[in-house]
């Protein structure tokens, strides 16, 4: 992987720049060859969402581009510099995904269940309601939160979310959904914290008998 030098500007009170002639090989040796985009469509991904996705660094990613082991590049017309480097995820997961692992990182569990802002899955583990298991990340080597099987059997043994609930009663979750707000059945916010349409299985299991 290509390597930037040192900032060049070391003056007090400066902050520190990268030599611009190493910023324009950089973005060379990752846009060689990349396909344009008007927009990101289906199975296209920034880099970091990319890598997120997969618990990697970007600079994983980046290397694997670089030695031609990644070939499916992205420049976004809406974007400039990196901002527009994207990859298609399939090949990403085809080429670097880490070994197979029935534990699942907070956003793949809330995506997975249909809860489409992450934060709200954390809060409501961090606040007490579902569990998650302290585990050493196998990449970055450092402690994070994941949803083991328990874990998730714990979360779908308490909760329903609009989409596990249509899975269950193979309903549609819109029609569902408006029978709970009509039965006064209101998402689950005990603590007046905003968990989403996270609804409590007892109660959608008594609406819906």
């Amino acid at each position: 992987m290509l390597t930037p030098r040192l900032p060049s500007v070391r003056e007090a009170g400066t902050k520190a720049i990268w030599d611009p002639a190493d910023g324009v090989r950089f973005l060379d040796s990752v846009f060689l060859g990349a396909s344009p985009l008007r927009q990101a469509q289906h199975g296209w991904e920034h880099i970091s969402k990319s890598a997120a996705r997969l618990m990697l660094g970007p600079e994983v990613i980046i290397r694997a581009i670089q030695e031609k082991r990644i070939v499916r590049i992205g420049n976004h017309a809406d974007f400039d510099g990196y901002a527009a480097l994207y990859v298609y995820h399939d090949e990403v997961c085809s080429i670097l995904s880490p070994e197979p692992s029935f534990n699942q990182s907070i956003e793949m569990f809330a995506k997975t269940v249909g809860i489409g802002q992450p934060i709200r899955m954390r809060r409501l583990i961090l606040n007490g309601h579902t569990p998650a298991t302290w585990m050493l990340h196998p990449k970055l080597k450092k402690n994070q939160l994941f949803i083991t099987p328990d874990d998730a059997d714990a979360f779908h043994s308490r909760f329903y979310t609009p989409r596990t609930m249509a899975q269950a009663y193979g309903k549609s979750w819109q029609s569902m959904t408006a029978t709970l707000r009509a039965a006064g059945v209101e998402a689950f916010s005990p603590d007046g914290e905003d968990y989403g349409s996270v609804y409590e299985r007892k109660h959608v299991d008594a609406t819906f008998p």
